[in-house]
């Protein structure tokens, strides 16, 4: 046992000594490998030894294995590679199999000298070797700037790049942080990015002004320098685990420098990327939010858009600013315009690019001038990517003045051929008459074509036609209607021409090469008139119209007093030569012809209508004259009588002058003098108009009447105030008219509904005449509607003075009697009988009489009534104020309280008279009744005398004369002729009048000269006609219920 345990014991010192013999030899192997790791020398012979190879030199390197390795001025062919470069590791890590490199430094990295160095390792690099990397690979920190270098014209001023922990091995790649920062002449980015998980984050990428114009012009030399390259092979999904399988992007943005590109401004365009996700594996965009803000001087766009799934669905505003209308010249408005909106939606296949809006007033136009609105514009453009086809729809609903709801398609197809189709249709023109453009009622166009030709068809309800071209530089239109149209569809017309009837053929081959018409030929056929036109453009444009009325023309059947065969053939000729426009149209005696010119709009014009001329001379965009002189109207009416059968004239003397001055074709001042014009209404009257002036103004629209002066019928109307009337659309507006500067007329007319409203109004009206001067005021209103005419208001007489002779009046005797010299033909007027009234007539002081031997006052309280289809109706009275006189043979009659009634009819009026004389003795009344074509006259007397002493002390001054003359002799020779001579001074003017026993009287009317009727009111009333052979012989008929008579009577002198 002892022996056993000796011998263990041995064992054991020898294996202590064997440990201690490796322990030493370990320790002084580590501290001989320590001190080679730590040697410079050794570390600057190994690195001699190793870049040698690669002609690769430095300046210095220091540091050792533990520390980390410095070096200064690495050169490869002695050109700089890097400045410095630093490695800081963690050698312990390799026992992990990991390379751990905790701060890695690269300072000034010469870019140009770094490419020939890894030119020269791809070139020797024959390694085949497909294993796998043995090591994880651990960057904790680094640090590389590159040094300045230009690439392709890049001059990059800047790289810096800065991670943090970065790892890989041959599954994974990771890394924490990624920063990158490139300042170059094209722009400046900034980068902040992580991988992890098989996923890149780019948590915020920053590209600043960017120089589009340095990319265009290196992308410029790059293609001129560059041959295409054909990409043969298509890009599959690649999976390997080092290969990163999703891209997010939170937050990209992107802008570039202000550009001019004239005469575009580009201030401002930004793109902004967020919330993105790319599955790099599929090549699927999965998510993504994108916009994009412009700012030019032009317009400003935005565009915002989503991405799901590599659907991208987005909208674009484009907001046009005023520059682009003024600089272009658009003839629209900016407002409907200022917000367009449009939908972009995109997939791996097409693109689809919508448009819905509306607009309103697009024009650049006044108030009430020609607009265009458009009510619905729905657009769709579609690009296949796949293969290269352009697809656009479009329908539109226009809207103008003249015309609602066009509605308007069109489809174009682009792919390796153009080609479109469409149609316009047209409801129903408006703004004008309904009639004339009834032919063009549900017009529809549809063409179709590519790029060598088009056909267009135009059917409307009364026309037809084809527009149709082969090769785009001839075009063929033809029109015509499809039948005979009836003109009367279209407007009024006479019943004598209800059926006149056209039919229209246009044809007209134009030359798009030349850019006008070589012939456009219209025809119009009718049994009212055949018009030929030809328009001819070679060296000048030649417009030739010939209008014929064919002798079976309802024209001339309807219309016989026209001369047509002295106006008709019509021929008319325009011809346009460089600058000058000639025109010129004959019709029989009537001949006009001028000369215009386009630049300087000078023209020079001439009518001619037998022996009347007009000349028109000026130039349009400033002055125009237009001067005519009637030297003689009688002979201007007998040239008148060439071309027209006139009725028979009263007799017109005199002449008068026409002078029209326009100014720029917007303002027009017209002049018509006259000294004297002479009408002769018949053998027996005549009127003169004297000293006429009339002064007319005309602008946009509106005419004023400046002034106007005449004097009609020796009384003067005029006016210094200036008329206004004014055309706005279809209604006439006065606003005021002026009469003698104190009547005023105000009021409108509309010509299409023919209703209006008039109202005349003066506060204080003065009226100066031979007959009459008064001073009135007034309030009527006329309303008009159709042919209705009602007329309303009251008109005040505040004071006046009549100066008319009643002596001179005369009522008629009776309706039946009527003076045959004087008889005319009644005839019928429309306007009277559609004319009502209810007009008041009144004094507010006394109208003063004082002519010849009547002076009196009366007060006037008329009423004028009319209802339609009704005859005049004077209701009233007027008052003959107590104290009036009227003078007899040097007696004075004074009259009493009177009135005269007016109960209808004006022409007979009832009289309630009463005049008094005082004798000495006597106060005598006589009181005239009745009406005025048959008055009843009665004497009495206070203290009473009878009817022949009433006489005798009228005529004699006594009553003793009543003894020596019979009452009857008395009344017949002296009572007629006072009480007619009475009557005539008070307006009652009677031929013959004689007061016979009783209350007969007789009263007379002459006819003619020679002839007088009699009518004798007395117990059996009776008619006579009396007729003087001579002076001392004449014949009497008489005739009454009970029996004829015919007596003949010779007077004689004793």
């Amino acid at each position: 046992m002892y022996l056993k345990k000796i011998s263990i014991l041995s064992v054991v010192l020898r294996l202590r000594k064997v440990v201690l013999f490796l322990l030493g030899v370990v320790m002084i192997a580590s501290l001989l490998i320590y001190w080679i790791a730590n040697s410079p020398l050794i570390l600057k012979k190994v690195a001699d030894t190793f870049a040698s190879d690669y002609n690769i030199t430095y300046h210095r390197i220091y540091g050792n294995i533990f520390t980390g390795i410095e070096i200064e001025d690495l050169a490869y062919h002695r050109e700089p590679l890097v400045k410095h470069i630093r490695l800081k590791w963690n050698p312990n890590a390799l026992l992990k199999k990991e390379i751990k490199i905790n701060h890695l430094v690269l300072d000034k990295v010469n870019v140009d000298t770094l490419k020939k160095l890894t030119n020269a390792f791809s070139g020797n690099d024959n390694s085949d070797s497909s294993e796998p990397f043995a090591f994880s690979v651990k960057v904790v920190k680094s640090d590389i700037s590159i040094d300045p270098f230009v690439e392709e014209n890049i001059m990059v001023r800047n790289i810096m790049l800065h991670t943090k922990n970065i790892f890989y091995d041959s599954q994974s790649i990771t890394l924490e942080s990624l920063g990158l920062s490139i300042d170059s002449n094209l722009t400046k980015v900034r980068l902040n990015a992580s991988l992890e998980k098989g996923s890149v984050t780019i948590k915020k990428m920053d590209i600043d002004s960017l120089d589009t114009l340095a990319i265009e012009k290196i992308l410029h030399s790059v293609h001129a320098d560059t041959a295409p390259v054909k990409q043969e092979h298509s890009v599959k999904s690649i999976s390997h685990p080092l290969i990163p399988k999703y891209l997010y992007i939170e937050a990209l943005n992107a802008d570039i420098l202000p550009r001019v590109i004239h005469p575009l401004k580009i201030d401002v365009l930004s793109l902004g990327i967020t919330d993105v996700r790319i599955n790099l594996f599929s090549q699927i965009v999965e998510k993504a939010q994108l916009s994009l803000l412009g700012k030019t001087n032009f317009a400003m766009i935005e565009h915002s858009g989503k991405i799901k799934e590599n659907h991208f669905i987005g909208k674009i505003k484009l907001e046009p600013k005023k520059p682009l209308f003024t600089h272009y010249k658009l003839p629209v408005r900016m407002e409907p315009f200022k917000k367009i909106e449009m939908g972009v939606d995109a997939t791996k296949a097409r693109i689809v690019v919508t448009l819905d809006t509306k607009m309103k007033h697009i024009l650049k136009a006044k108030k009430n001038d020609f607009n265009l609105d458009i009510d619905v514009l729905k657009s769709m453009i579609t690009y296949s990517l796949d293969d290269a086809q352009l697809k656009a729809k479009s329908n539109a609903v226009i809207s103008t003045p003249y015309a609602k709801g066009i509605k308007v398609s069109n489809q174009f197809f682009m792919d390796k051929n153009i080609s479109y189709r469409g149609d316009i249709f047209v409801k129903q023109l408006e703004g004008v008459e309904p009639k004339w453009v009834q032919p063009f009622n549900n017009l529809s166009i549809t063409y179709q074509g590519d790029e060598k030709n088009i056909d267009t068809k135009i059917v409307s309800d009364r026309l037809q036609g084809t527009l149709i071209s082969k090769d785009l530089k001839h075009v063929n239109l033809h029109i015509k209607s499809k039948n005979a149209i009836f003109l009367r569809d279209y407007m009024t017309l006479p019943l004598e021409l209800n059926a006149s009837k056209a039919t229209v053929v246009i044809d007209a081959p134009l030359n798009l090469d030349r850019g006008a018409s070589s012939l456009l030929h219209m025809k119009v056929a009718s049994n009212i008139a055949n018009i030929d036109t030809k328009i001819t453009y070679q060296k000048r444009l030649e417009v030739n119209t010939l209008i014929d009325v064919p002798q079976k023309s309802l024209l001339r059947t309807y219309h016989k007093a026209l001369k047509w065969d002295r106006l008709f053939p019509l021929k008319a000729k325009t011809t346009l030569y460089n600058t000058e426009v000639k025109a010129s149209a004959d019709a029989g005696v009537l001949h006009l012809n001028a000369v215009y010119d386009l630049n300087s709009t000078h023209i020079d014009g001439k009518m001619q209508l037998g022996g009347f001329k007009a000349n028109i001379l000026g130039i349009a965009q400033k002055n125009l004259m237009m001067h005519s002189t009637i030297s003689s109207i009688p002979s201007f009416l007998q040239t008148l009588s060439e071309v027209y059968t006139l009725e028979p004239l009263p007799k017109v003397e005199g002449h008068a002058n026409l002078d029209v001055k326009i100014e720029a074709l917007k303002k027009a001042d017209i002049s018509l003098t006259s000294p004297l014009i002479r009408y002769h209404a018949d053998h027996q009257h005549t009127t003169d108009i004297r000293n006429m002036d009339i002064g007319l103004g005309y602008k946009e629209g509106n005419i004023t009447l400046e002034h106007y002066a005449l004097v009609y019928a020796k009384e003067k109307i005029f006016s210094t105030k200036v008329s206004h009337i004014s055309l706005l659309k279809d209604t006439v507006v006065i606003s005021p008219l002026w009469v003698n500067n104190q009547l005023k007329v105000e009021g409108s007319y509309n010509l299409k509904t023919k209703k209006g409203k008039i109202v005349t109004s003066a506060k204080k009206m003065h009226l100066d005449h031979e007959i009459i001067k008064l001073n009135s005021s007034m309030d009527v209103t006329t309303v008009l509607e159709g042919n209705k005419t009602n007329i309303e208001g009251k008109i005040v007489i505040l004071d006046g003075h009549i100066l008319y002779d009643m002596s001179q009046k005369s009522f008629a005797s009776d309706s039946d009697i009527v003076v045959v010299q004087d008889m005319k033909k009644k005839e019928k007027s429309a306007f009277m009988d559609n004319l009502s009234m209810e007009l008041q007539v009144k004094t507010k002081k006394p109208l003063l009489y004082n002519k010849n031997a009547v002076h009196i006052k009366s007060n006037v309280d008329l009423g004028i009534h009319k209802a339609q289809n009704s005859e005049l109706l004077v209701l009233g009275e007027i008052e003959l104020l107590k104290g009036g006189t009227y003078n007899f043979q040097g007696k004075k009659f004074v009259l009493q309280q009177s009135k005269v009634y007016f109960t209808g009819n004006p022409n007979k009026p009832l009289l309630d008279i009463k005049v008094n004389y005082k004798s000495l003795k006597y106060l005598v009344t006589i009181a005239i009744t009745g009406s005025a074509d048959l008055p009843n006259i009665t004497f009495s007397s206070k203290p009473s005398l009878t009817k022949e002493q009433i006489l005798s002390l009228i005529l004699f001054d006594t009553e003793g004369g009543a003894g020596t003359n019979s009452g009857d002799d008395m009344m017949k020779m002296m009572g007629g002729a006072m009480a007619k001579s009475a009557l005539n001074d008070l307006g009652v003017k009677l031929d013959h009048l004689v007061l016979g026993e009783g209350n007969s009287v007789e009263v007379g009317k002459k006819l003619t000269n020679k002839i007088t009727i009699i009518y004798v009111n007395g117990i059996v009333s009776k008619v006579k006609l009396k007729y003087e052979h001579s002076p001392r012989t004449e014949s009497v008929i008489g005739v009454s219920e009970e029996s004829q008579s015919y007596d003949i009577i010779y007077k004689r002198d004793f």
